[in-house]
């Protein structure tokens, strides 16, 4: 929306409402990426596989995962791509090397 000197302006047409800042862009980005992480089934499934390897050579019993429908199964993945398109869109994704390095570079030559 649009600053004013108390905020701003409410994206809702005809509100005249004013918003203000609750969170940073960084933390929201760390917030979704935790999110994420709690809706990844991949990845969830290969923590398990991992553990369960750990407990055949300790020989214990393999853990299950969860059975889920299909339904549940479809939302879950639907949050993660939500979290996921967020967090491709967001410029905290993208780490610029050339500049990175241009810094090091810079650093270097005025040693």
């Amino acid at each position: 929306g649009e600053r004013s000197d108390m905020g701003l302006c409410c994206p809702v047409s005809g509100c005249s409402g004013r918003m203000r800042v609750e969170y940073t862009s960084e933390a929201l980005y760390l917030q979704i990426l935790y999110l994420k992480s709690l809706f990844d089934l991949r990845g969830a499934q290969s923590k398990l596989n991992a553990e369960n390897r750990q407990r055949s050579e300790r020989n214990m019993g393999h853990l299950l995962p969860p059975k889920l429908s299909d339904v549940e199964v479809g939302s879950l993945d639907a949050i993660w791509t939500d979290c996921d398109n967020f967090l491709r869109e967001s410029a905290y994704s993208v780490v610029n090397l050339s500049s990175l390095f241009s810094l090091t570079a810079q650093a270097d030559e005025a040693d």
